[in-house]
């Protein structure tokens, strides 16, 4: 709250949004990039299973395999978020003043030309590693838990209900999270 009371009495209402254009800007293509990398790699971990004899069951991921792809997902989505979060908190944390290298950023886009003009394609990328040790955990749970938890809530050979989804959407979030 002390926070709060500070940013709103210094930047006003809108020093509570800084830094919020950066990742609404690339919230779709996050979301869009990390479904088809979470498609695509379990696409793939099928494609590693051994062939099926003329009439047996098609093969299905396994538990294991919905982790692996959500892994598989959130280190590709690195790729895309490392520059959202970096631009973004570029934005938070200037307060008027020129940042190390004498810039200051009038929005996200100003903020990634700057920041490309100082230190190349590279600059995008600071903080990349930390990215990809949080996001390779943490997308390994969200996939493999809703997966799970929707395998596990749903009769076989039925589709999940509407509150299995919720429930198992809820436990995703959650364990994203931890």
């Amino acid at each position: 709250m002390d926070c709060a009371r500070k940013t709103l009495a210094e930047e006003g209402l809108a020093g509570l949004y800084k830094g919020a254009a950066s990742p609404l800007a690339g919230a779709a293509a996050h979301n869009a990039f990390l479904f088809l990398i979470n498609g695509l790699a379990k696409s793939w971990l099928l494609s590693l299973k051994p062939p099926r004899a003329e009439g047996d069951p098609p093969h299905t991921l396994s538990v294991a395999d919905q982790f692996a792809a959500g892994a598989i997902a959130g280190g590709f989505i690195s790729i895309v978020e490392t520059p959202i979060d970096l631009f973004k908190v570029k934005l938070q944390v200037q307060r008027g003043a020129k940042d190390a290298v004498g810039h200051e950023y009038s929005g996200v886009f100003d903020a990634a030309g700057k920041v490309f003009r100082a230190h190349g394609i590279r600059g995008w990328y600071q903080g990349v590693t930390a990215t990809i040790a949080r996001n390779v955990p943490a997308f390994s749970l969200y996939f493999g838990s809703f997966n799970w938890a929707t395998k596990t809530l749903t009769a076989p050979d039925e589709r999940p209900t509407v509150l299995t989804s919720f429930l198992a959407g809820s436990l995703a979030g959650g364990m994203f999270w931890a």
